[in-house]
């Protein structure tokens, strides 16, 4: 990974992935909602490949797991830090308490059967945290 400042239109690349979600999710009766902050800044220290990557992860798993209701993907820019953050909430089944410590790591699955069902491989969220620790988060 090769993180350099580099020019990304952040609200036009958040804008195009929430477009890969938002037509399956409304098939499913799913609301999908963006909350974008308006950014005036486009040159990001990143790779914009691997922010792909996160941000398709993690709107993938919300859009798998929400069977009714809403699918939120928001972000803000923390001047402050010099930061871009992300969110990404939902209506879905959840992450039991007791397994949160455990979802960033390689090939674990809550429920294997589930996941195995709508194809998966516990590698998911462990990438993204390991791409986030890249980014300096």
């Amino acid at each position: 990974m090769t993180l350099d400042p580099c020019a990304v239109s952040l609200s036009e690349e958040v804008e195009k992935l929430s477009g890969m979600v938002r037509p399956s999710a409304a098939v499913r009766g799913v609301a999908f909602t963006l909350r974008m902050q308006d950014i005036t800044q486009d040159i990001v220290v990143t790779d914009p490949l691997r922010l792909r990557q996160v941000l398709i992860n993690l709107l993938t798993n919300a859009n798998k797991f929400t069977e009714q209701g809403r699918i939120t993907l928001s972000f803000e820019v923390l001047e402050k830090e010099g930061m871009v953050r992300f969110a990404v909430a939902d209506t879905g089944c959840g992450i039991p308490p007791q397994e949160l410590a455990r979802i960033t790591e390689p090939f674990y699955m809550v429920d294997k059967s589930r996941a195995r069902e709508q194809g998966g491989s516990g590698m998911g969220l462990a990438l993204c945290a390991r791409i986030a620790a890249l980014h300096g988060t």
